[in-house]
């Protein structure tokens, strides 16, 4: 359910995001926007919050289905906080890449084939082509130096990242173990799991932070308003 709703979530963002300008512009009504006196920070602001909102039943789906499982003794409370952070920071990344691709092409479905190509690149096509090539590197540089850069780069994957949290509530709920084997590295405790899901979290808005600024400065550009 986590990973569903998740990937559910980031879809349903991304997609309305990346129509935001490119409808208005199909439309004929780009004009009529740009004429208000808001700001391109707060035009992008609002739209970004308008396509972030539509997540809403993946959250309530969830995380509902955290509390209950709560309720029943079959998740702890560190697992519902950990998906409410990765599912809020991803999500907002896709809806930030798509307000960027908004603005850059000129129709709304290459906006959006190019928002979710940039994301199926990163978060799919990157990983799989470190499994294919995982032996040439452990090759290279040894099997711990490789587990360990693994580890590095998997920290920022929202979905590896995620699929740790449930990987630990699955031993926890079967065996009792508290622990989770870190992409190969070695082992850490479900408490400890918190600082790579911070990391991760971090990274993710700070780069939707720096797309949403980039957004801006591209509506400025375009319009010449502050």
């Amino acid at each position: 359910v986590n990973m569903i709703g998740m990937v559910a979530g980031v879809l349903v963002v991304a997609t309305a995001a990346s129509g935001c300008f490119t409808s208005e512009r199909q439309a004929r009504t780009f004009d009529i926007l740009i004429s208000t006196p808001l700001s391109a920070r707060r035009l992008v602001m609002g739209k970004f919050w308008g396509a972030y909102r539509r997540s809403w039943l993946a959250f309530v789906v969830v995380l509902g289905h955290g509390v209950v499982s709560m309720a029943l003794g079959n998740m702890k409370v560190l697992g519902v906080v950990y998906t409410a952070l990765l599912m809020m920071s991803t999500i907002a990344l896709g809806g930030a890449l798509g307000m960027f691709m908004s603005l850059v092409a000129k129709t709304t479905q290459r906006a959006t084939g190019a928002t979710l190509a940039l994301l199926g690149a990163v978060w799919v096509g990157l990983p799989l082509i470190l499994g294919i090539t995982s032996s040439s590197w452990i090759h290279l540089f040894g099997s711990k130096v490789t587990d360990w850069a693994i580890a590095a780069l998997a920290t920022f994957h929202p979905f590896a990242m995620m699929a740790l949290v449930i990987d630990g509530l699955d031993r926890q709920w079967r065996s009792g173990r508290g622990t989770v084997d870190y992409f190969g590295a070695g082992q850490v405790s479900y408490l400890d799991l918190g600082v790579g899901i911070f990391l991760s979290g971090a990274a993710l808005i700070g780069m939707c932070t720096v797309l949403l600024r980039w957004s801006e400065s591209k509506l400025r550009a375009m319009t010449g308003r502050l």
